[in-house]
């Protein structure tokens, strides 16, 4: 993962590989962010097929994986599409998500399913389906990773900025600025104080004048 965050994929994709031979079958968790690794390492490589033949093989291979794995792996889908810029590649492992999530109760399938989905239709400009779904994950923080709360807030207090809901874009970004500071969440904080949050830098887009969606 730390390669991968570093933009370092063919490293990635040789620690990946390596992981997958000495894990055991038990360890499914773990077995699926090393294929995780793998599928990104692959869409940063410019081979996103590969990454996409990978996961196709193991939903094939293991028909009856326990519903927290496949919706790891449509979690990969969505973010290599994601990162793809592949719209049409993203709504159906987005989709996948949320239905698993609602099937076995899984918050956080949940969370990404809503995420992917809000993004989906907030860059076809679909903002009354983008709000839905960003809404959605933004009124259940603790169910949803750092860095896709916060960028569903903003994309959400952008929405009603635009629609002149300034009130509620600010209320918005309040309170997901009041959550991780109660919770003091490291990744939002990325300077370790509220001078040098992640949000705290990013609120000034709030400055209504100032905003523009496009």
């Amino acid at each position: 993962a730390q390669h991968v965050l570093s933009g370092e994929g063919d490293r990635a994709n040789q620690i990946a590989k390596q992981a997958l031979e000495l894990l055991p079958p038990a360890a499914l968790h773990i077995w699926s962010y090393a294929i995780g690794a793998r599928v990104l390492a692959d869409q940063m490589g410019g081979d996103i097929g590969r990454g996409l033949e990978i996961v196709n093989e193991i939903l094939n291979e293991y028909a009856l994986l326990p519903g927290m794995s496949e919706a790891r792996m449509m979690l990969w889908l969505c973010m290599a599409y994601w990162m793809e810029g592949d719209l049409n590649g993203l709504k159906l492992p987005a989709s996948r998500c949320l239905k698993l999530g609602e099937q076995h109760a899984l918050p956080e399938s949940l969370s990404f399913g809503r995420y992917f989905l809000g993004v989906f239709h907030y860059v076809r400009n679909e903002l009354p389906e983008a709000t839905r779904y960003l809404a959605s994950v933004v009124d259940d923080p603790f169910a949803a990773r750092s860095q896709y709360l916060v960028q569903s807030c903003f994309a959400l207090a952008l929405i009603h900025t635009a629609q002149g809901r300034d009130e509620d874009a600010s209320k918005v970004v309040e309170s997901v600025m009041s959550h991780v500071m109660e919770n003091r969440d490291s990744f939002a904080f990325a300077g370790g104080g509220k001078d040098d949050s992640y949000l705290g830098k990013n609120y000034i887009i709030l400055d209504i004048s100032k905003i523009r969606l496009y």
